[in-house]
C-alpha cells in the first residue's frame, strides 16, 4: 500500500561496487522496500545493472546500496504498514535488513563515542577479556 506521506533520506549504507560500468552502457536501477521498522525507518535496497553494446544481450549487476529513510510524521499517518515478504529473495532481504540496522546503530554509537561515556557490557562483543576487565565498563 501507499501511505502518501513524506520521507527523509537519513543515510546511504553499504554501497557495494561489483563491477565497473563503461561509457555508453545503459543503466537500470531497481529498488525495493526491504523492511519497515517499528520506529518508521524504511530500508530500501537499490540494485544497479548495466547493459553494454548492442552485441551484449545480458544485464550485468554492477552496484548495490542500501538507503535508510524516516517517515516525516503528519496528521494522516502515524505508522507505516509492514512489508509482506513472500518470495525467498524478499524473505532474505527482510531478514538481512535487521543486521544492517544493527550495524547502522553501532556506527552511530561509535561516531558519538566519548572516553567519558560509560560502556555497557550489552553494547560489546562477549568473551573479550580486555573489554570485560576495563574499569570504565559497567556490568549490566
Amino acid at each position: 500500500g501507499h501511505t502518501r506521506s513524506k520521507v527523509r533520506l537519513d543515510r546511504i549504507d553499504d554501497v557495494i561496487f561489483v563491477a565497473p560500468s563503461r561509457v555508453g552502457d545503459r543503466i537500470r536501477l531497481s529498488a525495493s522496500v526491504n523492511r519497515v521498522f517499528s520506529d518508521n525507518v524504511i530500508e530500501v535496497g537499490v540494485r544497479v545493472d548495466a547493459l553494454g553494446t548492442a552485441a551484449d544481450s545480458e544485464w550485468h549487476h554492477i552496484n548495490s546500496a542500501y538507503l535508510a529513510f524516516s517517515l516525516l510524521l503528519d496528521r494522516l499517518v502515524a505508522t507505516l504498514p509492514h512489508v509482506k515478504a513472500e518470495t525467498d529473495s524478499e524473505v532474505r532481504r527482510y531478514l538481512e535488513a535487521v543486521g544492517r540496522r544493527r550495524l547502522r546503530i553501532q556506527r552511530t554509537a561509535l561516531k558519538n563515542f566519548s572516553l567519558d561515556t560509560p560502556v555497557l557490557t550489552s553494547d560489546i562483543v562477549p568473551y573479550s577479556p580486555f573489554l570485560l576487565s576495563n574499569p570504565r565498563i559497567s556490568r549490566v
